[in-house]
């Protein structure tokens, strides 16, 4: 859709692989300044690079995203702590940061508790941000943030105290005591300054 007066219009139908969600979708330049490509988290954590045509042109290997914002799925009568969890992958965002004014991805990779073995449910034990490039190769990390407790449930970038300097925004859930089921949670914002 692109804005049009008061209103907007449609423009075209993006092609993309099956299950993939839109919550975690940007468009931008990849492997060429001036490319349109799309970047993706799919069902198994995984970046995903999408042509604009629709075909899947690389994977990675390692994983991202996952937060513990969910919905539950299945009956709606049934018990709710039989249910299915959807869980939902946090934004991915192209922003032009470093020396070149390039361009870059922002991503966030979020840590399980015992890799994933509690199964349905998720408990995280860190959370970061990392800035990513394409090296020729494939997508590859040229910043990250340091490890933060908890979970990180999303970012953004402005300049939050009017310095003409944009920061990393970064919104972290943390655990409030040691217990690994804890269910008291405290919410902290952090900033970086970018460059």
């Amino acid at each position: 859709m692109t804005p049009a007066n008061d209103t907007y219009q449609e423009e075209k139908a993006i092609r993309m692989p099956r299950g993939t969600s839109v919550l975690s979708l940007d468009r931008g330049p990849v492997r060429q300044d001036n490319g349109i490509e799309f970047l993706s988290i799919n069902k198994h954590h995984r970046l995903v690079l999408v042509s604009d045509n629709g075909s899947m042109e690389w994977e990675s290997t390692e994983k991202y995203g996952k937060t513990n914002n969910y919905w539950i799925s299945g009956e709606q009568h049934g018990d709710p702590n039989l249910r299915d969890r959807e869980y939902l992958n946090p934004r991915i965002k192209f922003h032009p940061v470093g020396e070149d004014q390039k361009n870059k991805v922002f991503v966030v990779t979020n840590n399980e508790i015992g890799g994933g073995a509690l199964g349905r449910i998720k408990r995280f034990k860190e959370g970061r941000v990392e800035i990513m490039s394409w090296n020729g190769i494939a997508l590859a990390p040229v910043f990250q943030t340091v490890p933060l407790q908890g979970w990180v449930s999303d970012f953004d970038i402005a300049d939050i105290d009017n310095d003409g300097v944009e920061e990393l925004v970064i919104s972290v859930v943390t655990r409030s005591k040691v217990a690994i089921l804890a269910k008291d949670k405290s919410s902290n914002i952090i900033s970086y300054k970018l460059k």
